[in-house]
């Protein structure tokens, strides 16, 4: 062989000696970051199972903060009602949806639309504005309005309970509500 050749296949020798050093490196560093990769999905399901913990807490609570929300509005209802006895009755009725519930009541009696949103968010909505109607009204005449409004919105059977216990209780209607 000649030395040319010789020198050659020396140049490609050591080429190849140095591919072989880059690619153990290349082979160790892939490793190396593959190792990472491993720690880094470790960290993340850990961290995935640490956040769906917290979310169940966090449901649990909200969802006891909601019981608690209505169990207080149905406290104050019972405590802060300016409502004779028989208007948990009325509102059952008037609660259920319809042309004629407790919205077009609260429209008639000339509550804002805001007014009538709010207390659409209440556990109760009717009893919201029946105890604003007889929070800023005198007892007897707001119950005389309101029997007119229950008339004039055609709520008949709401009006009959108001009227059956206004005369178990022996209070005297006005003339033109008999």
């Amino acid at each position: 062989m000649t030395t040319e050749h010789q020198a050659a296949i020396r140049q490609a020798q050591e080429e190849m000696e140095q591919i072989e050093k880059r690619t153990g490196k290349t082979e160790r560093d892939v490793q190396q970051v593959t190792n990472v990769v491993q720690q880094q999905e470790l960290n993340i399901n850990n961290i995935r199972t640490c956040v769906d913990a917290v979310d169940t807490r966090l449901t649990d609570v909200a969802e006891q903060v909601e019981v608690h929300t209505r169990e207080i509005e149905r406290i104050d209802a019972k405590t802060l009602s300016y409502v004779p006895e028989w208007g948990g009755d009325v509102c059952k009725l008037l609660n259920r949806p319809a042309n004629n519930d407790w919205r077009l009541l609260g429209k008639r009696f000339g509550y804002s639309t805001s007014e009538l949103r709010h207390w659409a968010t209440k556990a109760d909505p009717c009893m919201a504005l029946l105890n604003e109607w007889y929070m800023t009204h005198k007892t007897d005449e707001a119950t005389y309005g309101l029997l007119k409004m229950l008339g004039d919105i055609e709520r008949q059977d709401a009006e009959k309970i108001i009227r059956e216990a206004v005369l178990v209780a022996g209070i005297i209607i006005p003339d033109e509500l008999q």
